[in-house]
């Protein structure tokens, strides 16, 4: 999803690539698009699964080396690929 999201070589902040997976793809991770998708309301869910799916996020992407926080109130997403054109003969 990463490489799908964030342009090669480029990086974004946390919180903007999960408003992009939702508004790109509908995929609510956090509490934030849970509750502006009308989904936290609708599946009567805790609150505190959402915000445990966003840290369980932040925690496979850092350890996938794809997230780096700089502070706890800053993560960004970065994509390691440079971009590449191939031409065909």
């Amino acid at each position: 999803i990463v490489y799908a999201t964030v342009k090669p070589d480029k990086s974004i902040e946390f919180h903007e690539f999960l408003q992009l997976l939702y508004k790109e793809f509908g995929i609510v991770v956090a509490e934030k698009e849970a509750r502006q998708s009308g989904l936290y309301e609708l599946s009567k869910l805790n609150i505190k699964y959402f915000q445990m799916n966003e840290r369980q996020l932040r925690e496979k992407l850092k350890h996938n080396g794809l997230l780096i926080e700089y502070s706890d109130a800053t993560a960004m997403i970065h994509n390691p690929y440079e971009a590449t054109w191939e031409v065909m003969a």
